[in-house]
């Protein structure tokens, strides 16, 4: 999908970010845009999103969110719909 949109300029496959309380985490994708802006992009199943707030994969939806907000750059959260989309 990535390499298809003609405004992506190059990605990142699973960067490591450091959290400002020293752990790390490893979105999918760190995605640049050919103006130099950037975001994050996580994949995720949809049945993920349906989880309670103290599930281990919610918790970790919700960091990658911080983590957007400590950077100041959006996120896409993409479910199989959004990466199969292109493909059928």
């Amino acid at each position: 999908v990535l390499e298809n949109d003609p405004s992506v300029d190059r990605y990142e496959y699973e960067p490591r970010f450091i959290l400002p309380d020293g752990k790390w985490v490893l979105p999918d994708f760190k995605v640049f845009a050919a103006d130099g802006s950037w975001k994050i992009i996580e994949v995720k199943a949809a049945w993920v999103f349906n989880l309670p707030p103290e599930h281990r994969k919610t918790i970790k939806i919700n960091t990658y969110r911080r983590l957007a907000q400590c950077e100041n750059v959006s996120i896409e959260f993409w479910t199989e719909k959004d990466v199969l989309h292109d493909h059928l």
